[in-house]
């Protein structure tokens, strides 16, 4: 109880700061799935990742330029720095494109600006206020990504028993809710971590559960193993309990869910993934990729023309896959050889957090690339906001302790060095 009263305290102090992006988030993660997605479902176009550009975006995107132009944050240079890079990297990927409809340039870049944006706002957010305070946001967003869960559950249940919030899918709400079950395990709020853990129990998204209990064992790999076996025991049972009752009660949806997610054929071929996977690593070893990729967001091309199918459980039929379900592979056929500069990042980051023991900035980078791994989501609004406010929050504290740390050595060379001078 005293925990959540921080997180109130703390992210009305946010509220006094930026008021005008903090609402917008708010906004945005509280939209109804109709509101972003035509019908209510992202649709597989065929050749590029619709941005489902709205005015949402506007609202949102305007409240985080004010902040910075007001003062109430401040832009560091390397940060503009680095979005032209990647606007560079972005629109280079885009010259062996060869498709009439340009709508796929303005797509590209409302994706980008959309992650961009929101990323400084949380990175800039922890400097002026620190990652504690800051935090607040992100877990106030969970906060209503998890009550729109609930009214969609409400509405599903019976038929679709995987919870989701509304315009997300049961995987990308899966990861962000495995992300706050860390965030509340570190923060040995367990009250608010069992919470969470039901809706990522809920999500039934093998992935992120697998995850979860990877970082937790990681984190734990010092204590005594007996303790280690309790934590894991008692996940396990509360997981046991809800599939129980869940069984008892959840009508033919929670039958075809549990079929879904115990499926051995699912689990041989990863859910049709290694046959989608051996499909990119073919088009790599036919040389069919341009050295500067496809194209940002282009991967849907590569699939159209395939008889690439996925089997859907719920209706008994197959679709085709929108994405190749693996960030990697996304980054890497649709940007070419400079989707290295993206993943050095990501993998330099989650080493000197790790190394630095700087937490949760570890578990926030660790999970996005491992589960981005296997369920690659981070292309429809609501995902690519939530991702980029967990990695700006991120790099946000891993730049504000690296800081901490070179003043500390400074401080501790200026006041300790001997004295050389034997003049």
């Amino acid at each position: 109880m005293n925990q959540l009263k921080v997180i109130v305290k703390d992210f009305k102090k946010c509220l006094t700061v930026v008021p005008l992006p903090i609402a917008a988030l708010i906004l945005y993660f509280g939209l109804r799935s109709t509101t972003i997605l035509p019908g209510g479902i992202h649709e597989f176009n065929g050749m590029y990742h619709p941005a489902y550009l709205g005015w949402y975006d506007f609202v949102l995107g305007y409240a985080i330029v004010f902040s910075f132009v007001t003062g109430a944050l401040k832009l560091e240079l390397k940060d503009p720095i680095a979005g032209l890079l990647m606007l560079f990297i972005i629109s280079v990927s885009w010259v062996s494109t060869y498709q009439q409809d340009r709508t796929f340039i303005i797509d590209g870049i409302a994706c980008f600006l959309r992650f961009f944006l929101v990323f400084v706002f949380a990175k800039s957010l922890v400097s002026r206020l620190g990652y504690r305070t800051a935090e607040s946001v992100l877990l106030s967003s969970f906060g209503i990504l998890s009550l729109s869960a609930m009214l969609w559950y409400s509405l599903q249940f019976g038929t679709e028993n995987r919870m989701a919030a509304s315009a997300m899918t049961p995987a990308s709400f899966g990861q962000v809710s495995a992300v706050l079950c860390l965030i509340f395990y570190g923060k040995k709020c367990y009250p608010l971590l069992f919470y969470s853990f039901i809706f990522l129990f809920l999500s039934f998204s093998r992935t992120s559960i697998l995850l979860f209990f990877l970082v937790i064992v990681i984190q734990n790999r010092k204590i005594i193993p007996l303790n280690l076996i309790k934590y894991v025991l008692a996940f396990v049972l509360l997981a046991a309990i809800g599939i129980v009752v869940m069984t008892q009660y959840g009508g033919q949806g929670t039958e075809v869910v549990l079929e879904s997610r115990f499926s051995y054929e699912e689990f041989a071929n990863l859910n049709g993934r290694t046959n989608i996977w051996n499909h990119a690593l073919e088009l790599i070893k036919h040389g069919d990729i341009p050295l500067f990729g496809v194209g940002f967001h282009m991967t849907p091309s590569l699939i159209q023309e395939t008889n690439l199918k996925f089997f859907q459980f719920y209706s008994n039929t197959f679709y085709i896959p929108p994405h190749f379900h693996n960030i990697l592979i996304e980054y890497g056929l649709g940007l070419g050889v400079w989707a290295l500069v993206i993943f050095i990042y990501l993998i330099r980051r989650i080493w000197q957090t790790y190394t630095s023991k700087c937490n949760p900035a570890f578990f926030l980078y660790f999970f996005f690339l491992c589960s981005q791994t296997i369920d690659y989501t981070i292309f429809t609004p609501k995902e690519i906001v939530i991702f980029a406010l967990m990695l700006g929050l991120a790099e946000g504290q891993w730049t504000y302790e690296s800081r901490i740390k070179v003043l500390n050595e400074n401080y501790q060379a200026h006041n300790f060095k001997p004295n050389l001078d034997l003049s």
